[in-house]
């Protein structure tokens, strides 16, 4: 109660340096879940690489930045970079941390098929073969079995906000402060 006097006296200053940035990862995850489960795979992978990458774009910005890099800068970093040293290399240089192997190996296997998706390419063969290339995509999506879209989404999230907290405690603080602040109906 303190806290929301004193910052609700001095809004305008205490909010001064405040940046704000909405991305449709989660929605974006929560259409690829919803896909998933109707059957439309190829289109539920598609989206959920765009969640992904999103999410760990988002991520390797907010450390960058909080380690003292300006925006334009990251962002030509971030641009430079395929998604292979964006899960690895790039990602360990830039945040100190390591994405767990079983995280990383499943969201590379999500990145290999929705970039044989996204860039396809006509290989042709016997019908009964299952060596053209629309076979091969579909054996890779089956091979994911039980894939839990939107719980594995969620874990990539936690781990990305777990790594920005470490690295920039001020926004955990923000955010914490920010949940302390909001009234019940959502407004400040």
């Amino acid at each position: 109660e303190i806290a929301r006097r004193v910052i609700g006296r001095r809004i305008r200053f205490a909010t001064r340096r405040m940046k704000w940035c909405v991305g449709p990862d989660v929605s974006f995850a929560q259409c690829a879940d919803k896909l998933w489960k109707e059957g439309e795979r190829t289109e539920a992978i598609v989206l959920l690489a765009v969640a992904l990458e999103q999410c760990l774009n988002g991520c390797i910005r907010l450390v960058l930045e909080a380690r003292g890099y300006s925006p334009s800068h990251v962002t030509e970093l971030i641009r430079t970079q395929n998604i292979g040293p964006k899960l690895t290399s790039f990602f360990e240089v830039s945040s100190g941390a390591r994405i767990p192997k079983k995280l990383r190996s499943q969201s590379k296997r999500v990145f290999d098929i929705r970039n044989a998706i996204v860039h396809f390419k006509c290989l042709f063969a016997h019908p009964d073969s299952g060596d053209d290339s629309y076979s091969k995509i579909e054996k890779e999506i089956r091979s994911l079995g039980r894939f839990r879209i939107h719980a594995f989404y969620l874990r990539f999230q936690g781990f990305c906000w777990d790594v920005i907290c470490r690295c920039d405690p001020g926004i955990k603080l923000a955010v914490d402060l920010r949940d302390v602040l909001m009234d019940n109906d959502g407004s400040a």
